[in-house]
């Protein structure tokens, strides 16, 4: 019997030795995570804003064409179903 309990024991410490620590686990995260921003190649400023004027230019442009779209589509319908 006293065998059993110390065994026992024995395998309970065994098998909180295997948990993952959770603290240890969000630290190491952390670290992975500075080291890979480190290796990011980040847009410089002008690259930045060339790329944001070519998506506000693009914008304008799209909206332009589907309001000429919608405005041509209204009045054939108005045609149509006058």
């Amino acid at each position: 019997m006293a065998g059993n309990k110390s065994e026992k024991k024995k395998s309970k410490a065994k098998e909180a030795a295997k948990k993952p620590n959770p603290i240890k686990n969000m630290i190491s995260y952390v670290g992975d995570v500075k080291r890979e921003l480190k290796k990011v190649a980040w847009p410089t400023r002008s690259d930045t804003l060339a790329s944001t004027w070519v998506v506000i230019i693009l914008s304008i442009i799209f909206s332009l064409f589907f309001f000429l779209c919608d405005s041509v589509l209204k009045f054939m319908m108005s045609l149509a179903f006058a």
